[in-house]
């Protein structure tokens, strides 16, 4: 084993634990597109493939004047300090692919 392919190996563990959990694991294919894997061959660059991320949730405060302001839990956003009233509090789900 050369150290290239150790540093290899290390730099895959991650997804190999993620894989074994359960995780999805992706692979980028020749588009540059991530694609889910059933079964995993490691045959190219650890930095080809990736534990496909978990989407991210924030909240966003609307007031009457136009503002907002964004909040990264609900309740964070309802405890949000304003001398005006809200009219919304709403939640976004950005899906990472």
């Amino acid at each position: 084993m050369t150290r290239t392919q150790a540093a290899n190996l290390i730099a895959l563990a991650p997804i190999v634990k993620a894989f074994a959990e359960g995780r999805e694991v992706q692979v980028k294919n020749s588009d540059g597109i991530w694609i889910t894997l059933e079964d995993i061959n490691f045959w190219l660059d650890p930095s080809n493939y990736r534990i496909k991320p978990e989407p991210r949730e924030i909240w966003v405060n609307f007031y009457e004047d136009g503002r907002y302001s964004a909040h990264l839990t609900q309740n964070e956003a309802d405890s949000f300090p304003l001398n005006r009233p809200r009219i919304a509090c709403v939640r976004f789900r950005e899906v990472i692919e």
